[in-house]
């Protein structure tokens, strides 16, 4: 990454340019999958992968113009550019269906192109009341060629085009007793994908949302409080299929000091959550020889509703909390798995009864040293529960993570490890790989030089493991990374700078867009 910044009195201009690219061979997974048929008869299919290659290379530039009178009026504009490639990627397995054996091959690739423009402007129009606004316009342009040979040929394409408009605006008045907040998002989104080949279809969709909201901010005493409410509202179409959704979205945080050393707080929010894009198209998409996937036009989103409770205490060397987590998502997009009449199985996504998620966790950091050594650890619960229109999934998870620093001037040791993350979401149970990585980094200068070495002396390193549970479905997935274990890292900066700074303020509200809507 390259960037470079120009100022003269209230203007400032900037030019960056990233380029990121990878290669990676060696990854591999095994699959048992265990189908149920109509006769009652499980039919079973190995699928264990023998090569794989994976590339991409991403071009980003960006150049941006800033305009500030001290910190009273800031107005910015950037324009920039993504350019991504992905090639010509491959996965050949072994596959063992039932008495036959034989090598499929998938090959996709994956090519896209998005001009960004972003303006935004605060104004602090007096010592009080401050506006600050923002718009980003996003085109985005895709094309993927995708093609699977298990069973027999299926290959198709995607051209992808897609234009959306995302915009806020935020008025706040620094009140006596409290700071009132008010403000809109809107937000437009047209997508139009056309998939030719095996899976032929033509996806048009619009969809709007308009969000309004107001909240106050003030202290009671030892009483911190934020209390707000919004409303939205979304509009969507997609190839004569169409809704209009509103959603009630209240929100309430206190925070209460028991003394210097000990708080105790609490929020609660509800919110609406809407499925992927790409899972509201028409289409469907043949992912192996007895497994599709079927976009759902007809989902809606869900009402998601977030509550809090954290209890902390403080020293100048001891850093503690307990928290917990609850979440209740109502009428949520969960799996859906149908099986028909000549054994073929569509996985698809329909709104259902709930999902909830509880997690109890307690978190301490101490200063051995002060200012030089610590140490930090953090473990906890979490318990998934599923309640589907036709079947009902509960798991139970533990996690823990710990960590030593130490600061030694310019040089600074770390050494972290974790245990994964373990999960159950709608019918996958899954599971991401434990981590571990020793860092070492040193400044000199305007140089800063950082070594890590991660998941050390592990050349297998597993990566993921998921459980598929459907009745009629059982899958069980295993991945193994070569790249990601015993990894070696480098990372070399250096910053010049010269001259007077430019006195910008940063960016309060930052929105961006980059789902292209593709099954």
């Amino acid at each position: 990454m390259v960037y470079g910044k120009w100022n003269k009195g209230k203007s400032e201009w900037s030019l960056s340019y990233d380029v990121n690219g990878y290669k990676s061979k060696g990854s591999k997974s095994s699959q048992l999958a265990e189908y149920t048929l109509t006769d009652g008869s499980i039919y079973t299919i190995e699928r264990n992968d023998v090569e794989s290659l994976r590339k991409s290379i991403a071009h980003d530039v960006k150049l941006t113009y800033n305009w500030a009178d001290t910190t009273a009026t800031v107005f910015q504009t950037s324009l920039s550019g993504a350019f991504n490639d992905a090639p010509d990627d491959y996965n050949i397995k072994e596959i063992a269906d039932g008495a036959r054996r034989y090598r499929a091959t998938s090959r996709d690739a994956d090519k896209s192109y998005s001009p960004v423009l972003d303006i935004y402007f605060f104004r602090q129009i007096t010592p009080r009341q401050s506006v600050t606004a923002n718009a980003v316009g996003t085109y985005i342009s895709t094309q993927t060629n995708n093609y699977y040979d298990e069973g027999n040929p299926y290959r198709y394409d995607v051209d992808g085009k897609t234009a959306s408009l995302l915009a806020e605006i935020i008025y706040e008045n620094r009140l006596k007793p409290f700071t009132l907040s008010a403000g809109g998002n809107y937000s437009y989104k047209h997508i139009k994908n056309d998939y030719s080949g095996d899976a032929s279809s033509l996806t048009k969709t619009s969809n709007n949302r308009l969000y309004a909201f107001a909240e106050i901010k003030g202290t009671m005493r030892k009483l911190r409080y934020t209390l707000g409410a919004g409303a939205s509202y979304i509009h969507y179409t997609q190839n004569g299929h169409r809704y209009d959704f509103q959603t009630f979205h209240p929100k309430v945080s206190l925070t209460y000091d028991i003394n210097n050393s000990m708080q105790l707080s609490y929020t609660c929010q509800m919110q609406d959550k809407v499925s992927r894009i790409a899972m509201t198209s028409d289409v469907m998409v043949r992912t192996n020889s007895m497994e599709w996937t079927a976009g759902n036009p007809d989902l809606k989103p869900s009402h998601d509703m977030d509550h809090r409770l954290q209890f902390s205490y403080n020293t100048s060397r001891l850093q503690t909390f307990v928290e917990g987590y609850y979440k209740q998502c109502l009428k949520p997009n969960m799996a859906h798995y149908e099986r028909t009449a000549d054994n073929q199985f569509i996985y698809t996504q329909k709104n259902q009864k709930e999902i909830d998620v509880l997690n109890v966790m307690a978190y301490a950091g101490y200063w051995i040293l002060p200012e030089k050594l610590q140490v930090a650890a953090n473990g906890g619960v979490s318990r998934c529960f599923n309640f589907g229109n036709d079947y009902t999934h509960c798991y139970t998870s533990w996690f823990y993570a710990c960590s030593i620093t130490a600061y030694l001037g310019n040089i600074t040791l770390q050494g972290y490890a974790d245990n994964g993350n373990r999960f159950l979401e709608g019918e996958s149970k899954g599971y991401n790989a434990a981590y571990s990585v020793l860092k070492a980094s040193y400044t000199w200068r305007n140089w800063q030089f950082s070594l890590s070495w991660a998941n050390p002396l592990n050349n297998n390193y597993k990566a993921y493991e998921n459980e598929l549970l459907n009745r009629n479905l059982y899958k069980h997935t295993v991945g193994y990374s070569k790249g990601n274990g015993n990894q070696v890292s480098l990372n070399v900066s250096w910053r010049l700078s010269r001259g007077s700074k430019h006195n910008s303020a940063e960016k309060r509200i930052s929105l961006s867009d980059a789902d292209n809507g593709i099954l």
